[in-house]
């Protein structure tokens, strides 16, 4: 879309082809690197290859309050979002630079910093929506066809392919091999010399407002009345902010995203992460135990760009054998394909991939997606789990499997439901990889399980001695019954699904 011709835009181009008319055409000039998931010093290709190549850097953060996404970031998410950014303009001001934040339209915001700080280039890491790659088209063709600016993108949010590169490999075609992460920048980033555009603060674009008991089931992002008197000082965090757990359950930012990788490195090394069978270290259930600190963890890291998944991958190389990382790295890998799936299936967050299944009728009731959300089934492993996705924004990937199946399978509700519901309780809410992972569950996406989640049964390998659903259903911590979780589950199958009724 053009830049309006009569706006403050237009005026800020006049004065900047009426000053750079005797500029020396051979500078570099400035380059305005845009923010999106990328909150992070290391191996930001945009960031890394505009301090490298110009005078002067300009790091811009845009709310766009036209965003295309039929699911923009809200939620638990968002939270993170705020707290993701502070993180990196922190480490941002140790360099000398900043974040200029803006809300608007896109395009627009984007071509007013461009003309008031007279930058000569756009440098921005791609982004793997099909609606955020029509927009970066949009954002392209003004920049350059109206501003006569230079845009460079960057292949910066995926560990190896971007959904356009996917190919069958041939027979006897040699894996391609992961490219090497950059360096992480330490030197100073110049100002421009006009001084920094004008910005907002962060917390005007009201990412940090969490008022609220609870996360609201209406999916509204706060509560005003309690998020005023947060505000004002007269309310209660534990009460009226229902991120005061995430607050303290979660370490936000790079450093913090490095730190738990490396953490996880270490366990990971000594077997923890691996099935029984496959690592003699490990005889305790590894990598599906809920009970234990074994997974990673670092997926909202990955989501929100505070960790590098080449990064991740390459530092697993670095100090793993390929027997111990070859599972992990994997799933890392497969957020690329859950990119490409939604780059082909563009609808897949909200339509079934085989058509048939959209007219599959479900008997489940509101009431029995109430206590699912709520973690009120009855069953102390799935209510543990959705009480943690609940406080914390997150379950291990195994009980994320539990709690879906048990939706669909046992409740009997449409996949759509659980998507909804992840997506905003997530703080590494994704649409590709909640669409592909939901559409498997509901046996509607191009895979599907065929594998069986029991969730009695289930407890046996992730929680044997009870202590993770002690740990998040206080009302049976009394209970000296070492499976805890199996126990009282079999009890309750027993009285069967009508009590949920």
């Amino acid at each position: 879309m053009p830049v309006s011709s009569g706006g403050p835009s237009s005026r800020r181009a006049r004065r900047r082809a009426a000053r750079g008319a005797g500029l020396d055409a051979g500078r570099p000039g400035g380059c305005v690197v845009l923010v999106r998931e990328d909150c992070r010093l290391h191996d930001n290709p945009a960031l890394y290859a505009a301090a490298e190549e110009h005078e002067w850097v300009v790091l811009l953060y845009v709310h766009d309050e036209g965003d295309p996404s039929p699911w923009p970031v809200r939620g638990a998410g968002l939270w993170w979002r705020h707290e993701s950014l502070k993180c990196f303009d922190a480490n941002l001001r140790l360099l000398g630079s900043r974040i200029c934040y803006r809300r608007g339209s896109y395009v627009e915001q984007v071509s007013d910093v461009l003309l008031e700080s007279g930058a000569a280039a756009l440098y921005f890491n791609r982004q793997l929506e099909p609606w955020h790659i029509k927009r970066d088209l949009s954002l392209e063709s003004v920049v350059v066809e109206s501003l006569g600016i230079k845009v460079r993108s960057f292949k910066g949010m995926v560990a190896a392919f971007e959904p356009w590169e996917t190919k069958q490999k041939q027979k006897g075609e040699k894996r391609e091999s992961l490219e090497k992460p950059l360096p992480t920048i330490s030197k100073k980033l110049a100002a421009p010399p006009s001084g920094w555009p004008w910005s907002i603060e962060l917390s005007a674009l009201g990412y940090c407002n969490t008022g609220g008991a609870k996360i609201p089931s209406d999916f509204r992002q706060f509560n005003e009345k309690r998020q005023l008197h947060l505000q004002c000082g007269t309310g209660n965090p534990k009460t009226d902010d229902w991120a005061f757990h995430m607050r303290s359950f979660w370490q936000v930012g790079e450093h913090a995203a490095m730190q738990r990788l490396d953490e996880w490195i270490k366990d990971a090394a000594w077997g923890c992460y691996f099935p029984p069978g496959l690592n003699p270290k490990d005889s305790a259930g590894g990598r599906f135990r809920a009970d234990k600190k074994w997974t990673a963890i670092i997926c909202p890291y990955l989501r929100f760009g505070d960790l590098s998944p080449r990064y991740v991958c390459w530092r697993c190389r670095e100090l793993l054998s390929y027997d111990l990382r070859r599972l992990f790295t994997k799933r890392v890998v497969w957020r690329d394909k859950a990119y490409a799936q939604l780059y082909r299936w563009p609808d897949s967050h909200s339509t079934s991939i085989r058509a048939h299944y959209e007219h599959e009728r479900w008997s489940g009731t509101r009431l029995q997606l109430r206590r699912w959300q709520r973690g009120e089934t009855g069953f102390p492993l799935v209510d543990a789990a959705m009480r943690q996705l609940w406080k914390v924004g997150w379950m291990c990937n195994h009980l994320r499997h539990v709690t879906a199946q048990f939706l669909i399978e046992h409740l009997d509700l449409n996949w759509k439901d659980g998507f909804a519901w992840y997506d905003y309780t997530l703080v590494d809410t994704d649409v590709a990889i909640n669409a592909m992972m939901w559409q498997m569950g509901g046996h509607s996406g191009i895979g599907a399980w065929n594998f069986v989640m029991h969730p009695v049964f289930a407890g046996k390998k992730v929680d044997p001695e009870g202590s993770y659903v002690r740990r998040w259903l206080p009302e049976l911590a009394h209970l000296p019954v070492l499976s805890i979780s199996i126990v009282l589950g079999m009890h309750q199958q027993a009285l069967g699904l009508q009590r949920m009724c």
